[in-house]
């Protein structure tokens, strides 16, 4: 990873190693593979919550994904308000509270090659020149790097409350694909892992 950091570089250190055990409090009994083996099955069960997956087909037939049922397609979430108001290739699921959401672009071709840790590296610091109050860590995951993705992580202040981000990035015919699942903090011992066995289970189609 390149070597970078918005505020002070103990200040990462320290947002991404307490981050990392509240995320992993409780999770003992549930290794990464097991999460992934629910997700692919289409059911998840964590606790007190059962959430069933459809796998959904995108951008003409591009990759499959499974999403959990209680996300709804937004109607019209791909139209872009432009002066031509042309169809831009995303997709927005989103919960009947608004609460949870997953959204997934497809963008223009990029170089073949090119540096997905270092794009990603970017990413992270618009986003932190954009919103300085967000706070901004990576949790590396060895499996879904090997799968050819790159992630990070965000905490957001609303008025609303706390959310969490888990923003990812990964090539699709030779375009950057783009996407993010986003929640209550106090959600993320089961959205986090989930969307992270998600992404790690998407199917892509030449």
């Amino acid at each position: 990873m390149s070597n970078y950091y918005w505020d002070q570089q103990i200040t990462g250190y320290l947002v991404h190693q307490q981050r990392e055990r509240e995320l992993n409090e409780g999770l003992d009994t549930i290794s990464e593979l097991d999460w992934k083996e629910m997700v692919s099955n289409g059911e998840v069960c964590y606790k007190h919550h059962t959430i069933k997956l459809k796998k959904q087909r995108l951008f003409e037939n591009a990759l499959e994904i499974p999403l959990p049922v209680v996300l709804a397609p937004v109607a019209n979430a791909f139209l872009e308000k432009g002066k031509d108001d042309r169809i831009r290739n995303q997709y927005l699921f989103m919960n009947d509270t608004g609460e949870i959401s997953c959204g997934i672009h497809l963008g223009e071709s990029i170089e073949a090659g090119i540096d997905l840790e270092m794009l990603k590296d970017c990413m992270l610091i618009e986003s932190k020149f954009r919103k300085p109050e967000i706070k901004l860590f990576e949790l590396e995951s060895e499996s879904i790097k090997l799968r050819g993705f790159e992630t990070y992580d965000c905490l957001i202040q609303t008025e609303n409350g706390q959310f969490y981000q888990f923003v990812f990035l990964t090539v699709c015919r030779d375009r950057l694909l783009h996407g993010s699942f986003q929640f209550k903090a106090e959600q993320a011992d089961i959205w986090r892992p989930m969307s992270a066995a998600i992404i790690q289970t998407i199917i892509f189609f030449e």
